[in-house]
């Protein structure tokens, strides 16, 4: 790895932009694909999540795996193949020959001038205006039923055969060859952009922690240098012990196989555990390195739960030979090492208690209908637990000691909102991505408005947020009310906008949440602290990217449109929902955030669906050794089988984790579930572990198939089955209770004893001493013996009183310019916007336009402004002493103006700055310091209604009026105009250091270098 690599947490932006550069390179150079991606509505978005796929199975077998190339060439044939068998008047004949009804597209007599039209194109190689014809003219459009439905029922929408028609064929094979080159383009995509990524990020030497990994195992598996790096790993370790191995890939497994070859290599592993297959583990890897192995050991003791909820969760997955599909993940009894005392014994519910859904006559319960009946139970439990005195009359159990494990953030939400509308604290604990959250939505909105400021749509929707919260009467009223309190809310929009332009998007955010009282109308919500913690957490989110990235206000728009629509490509620490409040509340959440936590009681709420591959999703399998990505070969129909068995088992895992959390007691819901047409609660983790007799014989697909066969699915056993099992564990092992049994809604929870929230005042006692001393001190404050009030230190405090121009001079001398304070931030002013390098007319009209400004001179032409541009050429073309070049040669690119600063402020004593003066300054700090001793014995007395300060502390600020360098040094001004006297001899060396000395502009000098 080269020594000026730079690590990345996240390299999505550099992914994305590697898409969008092939697609405009590959998409915009054609016009074929350009038509090809119109028609179908494709973007260089959908590439991406498959993008994902391969990077984060780097040896995934793309199939089909056609090469573009290839694809449009088979196009190409195929439209020449057309050419010679369209017969315009042919085709014309075939559709007046028939009786087009229903919906049919070919129903018109315009629809089928368009249709020969396209078919004019696609003859000439048009492919772009032929799509048309290959859409609606092939054999399966044709025969569609859209095609012959008409009022009186089905009817054939074609009379005779339309497989023999020769145009008709033709159709079909450039429809064909279309297919081949949609999926061509997957493949170019994915291919170009892994080889452009690396080579960019070699460019540029960026890596991330797959890189780290990817070189490594080809530098080990490199017969050239992988046999001296896997010896001097050997030489430098003696044996290597893995934790969590159930988690690891391929990829890490090969590099310590090859490592530490002939020495001990301990893996630890759980492969019932295995759930994170989404971030790249691979329990095949674990099962390979399993059956690799020279020695297994299996822990036979289970320390964390009572007997009784060990007995529950073998009783369940003891029930099928095969309980987590594969042959290499058996499922072996524990026992309970110790007995735990168990508050909840004796309440009639076993240690895994059951809420069965039954049927609703012959029809399962809608999965809406279901989430919230067991949302209400939970909730119902929950206030029955926490509220429920046990033998000392203390509740069993806490808030704090219950888990609600869930599949999804916004299930967990749900849950949580229930919660804690009736009175039961409830905290999402890593639960969620803050990129799916309302608060970022709310965001979304609000800086689209600020963007757009006079675009009325986007006002109303922002108004609408939590950030404004209007209700949708007051915004109607507001919107059409034709009073100014619409244009005040646009002026507010712009003029945020110009704060977020000048000042960068925290501040504008910060600003607006202050001025609108967003906190405060949060916090007296119920999930008050959720929201506002989401909140934050976007906003911080937001101002990182910003900043990192250096996006615009569109910029930052388009990267949060983005980010939302492709949550699960972002997730990680940065995203992750962050935990609201450390009190003592029942958490929700995920099931792959509790793997490895303990809790006494625990809900699974969620268990009672499957996830099946969706029609149109690739498909990834392992099939041997390989990885195989299925986004639409011949095989597709039997690797939607192999997906949906690794999916089972995946969800097999995900039960055991969740449900060997609890100590005490765990609820599990589950029921004759249905979710519309899609699937139902049959085809699920649970159902297969209670009809475990299925799960016997066969390969893992098949088995996968015997559990979605919906037909030989009798829900309507399962609750016999369920309380069977139940009757057959020993007493308060396990209890199946019917859901409908356990109402809705129900009492608040009103705390008490221990529980109940007792209200005193803490009391302040302070470092007394620190306290009065702590302050912001600058060198205006430190000369006049007060605390600063701004930072900006541009007036020095020690200003002389007015004084008139000297009648006997001319005004066009400067000694005449008037002295004080108005004429010093005038002159201040001038510099500070002064260029330089310019010309003396520029010069002239920037002191002609300030001193008019400030009402320092009469007219246009007034010879004041001539002596002030004179004053200030002689100023910058003067030689700096000791320094041997002029303001004039300074570099405007090498210099800050007025650069504010904080530096922390040791403890000052009154006279530890003259100290230091008069022991380590040279001769004229010498002649100073008894001036600033002197200072600070006067403050007493000249300030007598303040205490007098003995020693201070905090931090020392200020402004300084320029920084810059030159030639390698840098340096440090500060303007000054006081008024010495009206002849040039009033300015020596002798009277300047006097006035240095009066004004304490040592001292100042001294604090800003």
């Amino acid at each position: 790895t080269p020594f000026d690599a730079t690590l990345l947490d996240d390299d999505a932006p550099m992914v994305e932009r590697s898409v969008q550069d092939w697609w405009r390179r590959t998409i915009y150079a054609d016009p074929r694909l350009a038509a090809i991606a119109v028609h179908g509505g494709r973007t260089w978005i959908e590439f991406v999540p498959d993008l994902a796929v391969v990077r984060r199975w780097p040896d995934t077998v793309l199939d089909p795996g056609t090469r573009l190339v290839d694809a449009l060439a088979q196009l190409d044939g195929a439209v020449t193949a057309f050419a010679a068998a369209w017969s315009r008047e042919r085709a014309e004949a075939f559709f007046a020959e028939r009786i087009w009804i229903g919906s049919s597209p070919l129903k018109s007599v315009e629809s089928r001038a368009a249709m020969l039209a396209s078919g004019d194109a696609l003859a000439a190689g048009d492919v772009g205006r032929g799509l048309l014809m290959t859409h609606q003219c092939c054999t399966s459009a044709l025969t569609h039923p859209k095609n012959g439905v008409g009022k009186r029922g089905v009817a054939p929408a074609i009379r005779g055969a339309t497989g023999t028609e020769p145009f008709v064929l033709a159709v079909d094979a450039v429809a064909q060859c279309l297919d081949v080159v949609t999926q061509s383009l997957r493949v170019s995509c994915l291919d170009d952009v892994r080889e452009q990524l690396q080579l960019e990020k070699e460019r540029r030497h960026l890596l991330n922690f797959d890189d780290l990994l990817r070189r490594l195992r080809d530098a080990i598996r490199s017969e050239a240098r992988g046999g001296q790096m896997a010896e001097a790993i050997r030489r430098r370790y003696d044996a290597a012990l893995i934790d969590e191995f159930q988690d690891t890939d391929a990829y890490q497994y090969e590099i310590f196989r090859v490592a530490f070859e002939g020495l001990p290599l301990f893996l630890i592993g759980d492969p019932k555990q295995a759930i994170y297959g989404f971030r790249g583990a691979d329990v095949f890897a674990y099962m390979k390195a399993a059956d690799a192995a020279d020695d297994r050991y299996t822990l036979a003791s289970n320390w964390r739960s009572t007997a009784r909820m060990v007995g529950g969760v073998n009783a369940l997955f003891g029930r099928a030979e095969r309980a987590f599909l594969y042959e290499g993940i058996p499922f072996a009894e524990v026992k309970a090492a110790k007995e735990h005392a168990d508050p909840l014994a004796g309440d009639g519910k076993g240690a895994m208690h059951w809420w069965f859904m039954p049927p609703q006559g012959a029809t399962p319960v809608g999965k809406t209908d279901a989430d919230r009946r067991v949302r209400a139970a939970v909730c119902r439990e929950i206030v029955s637990l926490v509220g429920t005195p046990g033998p000392s009359a203390k509740p069993r159990v806490k808030p704090g000691d219950i888990a609600v494990l869930v599949r999804s953030g916004w299930e967990g939400e749900e849950i949580q909102r229930a919660l804690m509308q009736l009175g039961v604290p409830a905290i999402m604990s890593g639960t969620g991505n803050i990129l799916e959250s309302r608060q970022l939505a709310d965001l979304e909105c609000l800086l689209r408005a600020v963007d757009r400021p006079h675009y009325a749509p986007a006002v109303r929707a922002a108004l609408a947020t939590e950030l404004w919260g209007y209700d949708a009467a007051t915004i109607h009223a507001l919107a059409t009310g034709g009073d100014t309190s619409w244009d005040a809310i646009v002026d507010e929009m712009i003029a945020a906008r110009g704060t977020w332009v000048r000042h960068g998007f925290m501040r504008m955010i910060q600003e607006w949440i202050g001025r609108h009282g967003v906190t405060g109308r949060l916090l007296a919500l119920v999930d008050g602290e959720r929201r506002l913690t989401n909140l934050r957490h976007a906003v911080e989110l937001l101002h990182a990217t910003a900043t990192a990235e250096r996006l615009s206000p569109e910029g930052l728009q388009l990267w949060i449109s983005r980010a939302r629509a492709d949550t699960k490509r972002r997730e990680g620490e940065l995203t992750e929902l962050r935990l609201e409040t450390d009190a003592d509340a029942v958490q929700v959440m995920t099931i792959h955030k509790s793997k490895g936590l303990e809790f006494p009681v625990v809900f699974c709420p969620s268990l009672a669906m499957p996830r099946l591959a969706g029609e149109d999703e690739s498909l990834l399998v392992h099939e041997e050794d390989k990885v195989i990505l299925d986004h639409g070969s011949e095989r597709r129909p039997e690797r939607a089988r192999r997906q949906n068995a690794e999916r089972l088992a995946e969800d097999l895992r995900l039960a055991y984790v969740a449900m060997t959390r609890a100590s005490l007691r765990t609820y599990v819901a589950w029921g004759a579930v249905k979710k519309k047409d899609e699937y139902t609660s049959a085809e699920s983790a649970l159902a297969y572990l209670l009809r475990g007799e299925y799960a016997r014989t066969g390969s893992e697909a098949d088995v996968a198939e015997v559990v979605a066969d919906r037909e030989n699915a009798s829900m309507g056993e399962w609750s016999s089955r369920l309380a069977q099992l139940a009757a057959a564990q020993p007493e308060g092992v396990m209890s199946v209770e019917l859901l409908e049994a356990v109402g809705e809604g129900g009492p608040r929870w009103q705390p008490g004893g221990d529980n109940a929230t007792q209200f005193t005042a803490r009391e302040f006692t302070p470092a007394t001493a620190q306290l009065d001393t702590w302050r912001i001190a600058s060198f205006t404050s430190l000369t006049a013996g007060r605390p600063v009030e701004d930072p900006r230190d541009v007036a020095d405090g020690n200003e002389p009183r007015e004084m008139g121009a000297r009648a006997e001079l001319d005004r066009s001398d400067f000694l005449a310019f008037p002295a004080g304070a108005k004429p010093g931030i005038a002159l201040h002013a001038i510099f500070e916007e002064l260029d330089f390098a310019a010309s003396g007319d520029a010069r002239e009209e920037l002191i002609r336009s300030t001193l008019l400004r400030h009402g320092l001179a009469d007219a246009a032409a007034d010879s004041r402004i001539a002596g002030a541009s004179t004053m200030l050429g002689q100023v910058l073309d003067a030689s700096l002493p000791e320094a041997g070049f002029r303001l004039r040669d300074v570099d405007g690119t090498r210099m800050l103006r007025e650069w504010s600063f904080h530096l922390p402020l040791d403890e000052v004593r009154d006279g530890t700055l003259a100290g230091l003066f008069a022991m380590h300054g040279d001769d004229r700090a010498q002649r100073y310091a008894p001036l600033l001793r002197q200072l600070t014995q006067q403050r007493p007395q000249q300030r007598p209604q303040q205490r007098p300060q003995q020693r201070m502390h905090g931090f020392l600020t200020g402004v300084i009026d320029l920084v810059f360098e030159h030639e390698g040094r840098w340096h440090v001004a500060d303007w000054k105009s006081n008024h010495l006297g009206f002849a040039a001899s009033d300015y020596d060396a002798a009277s300047i250091e006097a006035e240095m000395f009066h004004s304490h502009y040592m001292l100042q000098y001294h604090l800003y270098v």
